[in-house]
C-alpha cells in the first residue's frame, strides 16, 4: 500500500505529527508570506534557461504542464517570523492535504491543498532596484520538483509508468543489497536474496497493493532471478513475512532471520547506518528508504549531476549507464507525473 508522509516509521519515530499544529497556526498567522502567482511568476521566468539538468529539465515541465498551481510558495525574507523547523527545512516537502485533516485551512484558498515550499533560503534581495530574485537555483527548482512529485505520488493511482516504476526498484533493490553484500561479505545467492526482499518491500509502497498480495511490479525484477525464481519467491515469503503492510524496521528483521547466520544481529539500525546517508542529508536520505517519492527525487538529485552519495553507489552497480537514459526519458514525458491537479 502506498504510504502517506506522517505514517512512515520516520515520522513516527521522530514525532514528527505533533508538530502539525504548530504549522496550521503558523499558516493562519502569516498568510501574508505566501507569494502571489504574479510574484512567483516574475521570479521564475528569469531562471527558467539558466541550468541544463535532468532536473531543470522536470521543472520546466512542471511549469509548461501548469503544476504550479500544485503549489503554495512563501517568503519571509527580511521578516521577522520564526517559521517552524518543519516548514523551513529543506528536507522536507509538506503536503498541506495530508496534514490539514480537520479542513484548518479550508477558508485560506491560497493554502487548500496545496504543496507547500518555502522559499526562503532561496532569495536575495537586490539592494538597488528593492526587488527579490532567486539567487539559489538549484534549490528553488528542486523544492518545486520534489514537491510535484510528491503530489502526484498522493493523488495518482499509477503515478508512474511501469519502466520508472522497473528503475526504482532496481536502484532500490540493487544498491542496498550491494551495501549489505559488501558489509556482511555475503554470497550471489544470498545477495539476490536480499534484493528480493528489498524489492519486495518498495514495490507494496510504490501502489496501492492490497497487503498480502504480491505487487505485479515485483515480477519485472528479472535481474534478481527469472519468473520462476521471482515467483517461488512470492509464494514463500509473501504470505508469511509480508502478509501486512510492513514497516521498513520489519524489513530489517526478515532480513535478519532469512539469509544467514551472520546476518541474526542485523537490525534497523544498521540497516539506517549502511544505507541512510545515500541523498544530500541524513534526513531526506532516511525518508526514501521507505517513501518512494522521496527516492525518486534523490535519484534525479545523482543523476542531475548532484555530488551526494547515491551517485557513487549508482556507478558502483553500473546503473548510470543502463537504463539512466530509458528512465529519464519516461520521466520527463510521464502525464501522470503532472496529472496532480490542485487548483
Amino acid at each position: 500500500m502506498k504510504r502517506k508522509f506522517f505514517d512512515t516509521s520516520f515520522a513516527q519515530s521522530a514525532g514528527l505529527k505533533t508538530q502539525i499544529p504548530r504549522v496550521l497556526k503558523f499558516i493562519v498567522s502569516n498568510q501574508n508570506t505566501a507569494l502571489s502567482e504574479a510574484e512567483l511568476v516574475a521570479l521564475i521566468q528569469p531562471i527558467r534557461t539558466i541550468l541544463k539538468t535532468p532536473m531543470a529539465e522536470f521543472f520546466d515541465r512542471l511549469l509548461a504542464t501548469g503544476s504550479l498551481y500544485n503549489f503554495v510558495a512563501i517568503s519571509a525574507v527580511n521578516q521577522q517570523i520564526d517559521i517552524p523547523e518543519l516548514v523551513s527545512t529543506s528536507s522536507i516537502t509538506l503536503d498541506l492535504k495530508e496534514i490539514d485533516t480537520h479542513g484548518s485551512l479550508r477558508s485560506l484558498r491560497d493554502f487548500t491543498d496545496k504543496v507547500l515550499v518555502d522559499t526562503t533560503a532561496t532569495l536575495r534581495q537586490d539592494h538597488s532596484y528593492g526587488n527579490y530574485y532567486v539567487n539559489a537555483v538549484d534549490t528553488f527548482q528542486s523544492l518545486f520538483v520534489r514537491g510535484q512529485m510528491i503530489a502526484a505520488y498522493n493523488d495518482v493511482p499509477v503515478w508512474i509508468t511501469p519502466y520508472v516504476a522497473e528503475y526504482i526498484l532496481k536502484t532500490y533493490s540493487m544498491i542496498l543489497s550491494g551495501i549489505i553484500t559488501r558489509y556482511y561479505n555475503l554470497s550471489l545467492p544470498e545477495m539476490m536474496k536480499v534484493g528480493m526482499f528489498c524489492a519486495y518491500f518498495f514495490a507494496q509502497r510504490l501502489f496501492d497493493t492490497l497487503p498480502g498480495t504480491t505487487p505485479d511490479a515485483f515480477f519485472k525484477c528479472t535481474w534478481l532471478g527469472g519468473q520462476n525464481e521471482l515467483r517461488e519467491f512470492a509464494a514463500q515469503y509473501g504470505a508469511t513475512e509480508f502478509n501486512h503492510d510492513i514497516e521498513l524496521t520489519e524489513l530489517a528483521e526478515i532480513l535478519s532471520r532469512n539469509i544467514n547466520a551472520r546476518m541474526n544481529s542485523f537490525n534497523a539500525n544498521v540497516l539506517f547506518t549502511m544505507c541512510g546517508s545515500l541523498g544530500p542529508d541524513v534526513l531526506s536520505s532516511r525518508i526514501a528508504l521507505e517513501y518512494p517519492p522521496y527516492w525518486l527525487f534523490t535519484l534525479l538529485q545523482a543523476l542531475s549531476g548532484a555530488k551526494i552519495p547515491m551517485i557513487y553507489q549508482l556507478n558502483n552497480q553500473r546503473l548510470t549507464q543502463d537504463g539512466r537514459t530509458k528512465f529519464l526519458n519516461q520521466l520527463m514525458s510521464a502525464n501522470t507525473l503532472f496529472s496532480s491537479t490542485r487548483r
